[in-house]
């Protein structure tokens, strides 16, 4: 089983939702070949493999070294794959890349996991994660996580306003308001999460988002 990474290409786009590696994570490819069959591989980062002969699209160079064939679904009618996987700790470390049989084009090669770039933060719900503020307002935590692995649900539900004192603790402390923390600029506060699922599309044309993300 495999897990991918929000990364965006020129036809096709994988995102993921899952909060740790090992661990439980859902995959969704889009912008393939409808109704025909998707190859997922995985393999060491910074290498390439050649698609041997005899199989299907051979001499096609795989963005991962040792590829290893995890898999060939059936894309949707809409051109789109999802899957649910317990991802391995042995995959941890790998690069995931899908192959369109049909076409013959890859996504991009991309990290199942990696270390954080952000700011370690325990919210408060006993989950340590990987946090950040938004760059600019009116961003959601989708947005915001698109270059980070994705949006982590589990590390980011929380009561509170911990990661916007942490980002901007000259703001005032507000209530608990939406299910995403909101440190805003037009009364200068940061609003805290109310505890429900969070909403990886809320956003506001005054808040600066904070958001937990994969990495």
């Amino acid at each position: 089983m495999f897990a991918l990474l929000a990364v965006a290409a020129s036809a096709q786009s994988l995102t993921l939702q899952g909060s740790t590696c090992p661990g439980p994570m859902t995959a969704t490819l889009t912008g393939v070949t409808p109704n025909l069959r998707i190859a997922f591989v995985t393999g060491t980062r910074g290498g390439t493999t050649v698609v041997p002969p005899g199989l299907p699209c051979a001499g096609t160079v795989l963005d991962v070294g040792n590829a290893r064939f995890e898999g060939a679904p059936y894309a949707s009618a809409l051109g789109g794959v999802e899957i649910q996987a317990n991802v391995p700790a042995r995959m941890c470390a790998d690069d995931v890349q899908a192959l369109d049989l049909t076409n013959c084009t890859t996504s991009p090669a991309v990290q199942i996991w990696g270390p954080c770039q952000g700011t370690l933060l325990d919210p408060g719900n006993g989950i340590t994660g990987c946090w950040y503020t938004a760059p600019a307002v009116a961003m959601s935590c989708w947005e915001v996580c698109r270059p980070h692995g994705g949006f982590a649900v589990a590390d980011s539900q929380h009561v509170g306003n911990a990661a916007g004192s942490t980002f901007w603790p000259g703001k005032t402390s507000g209530s608990d308001w939406m299910s995403i923390e909101c440190s805003s600029t037009d009364s200068d506060t940061n609003w805290g999460a109310n505890g429900a699922a969070p909403d990886q599309y809320w956003s506001h044309q005054a808040c600066y988002t904070n958001c937990a993300c994969r990495f």
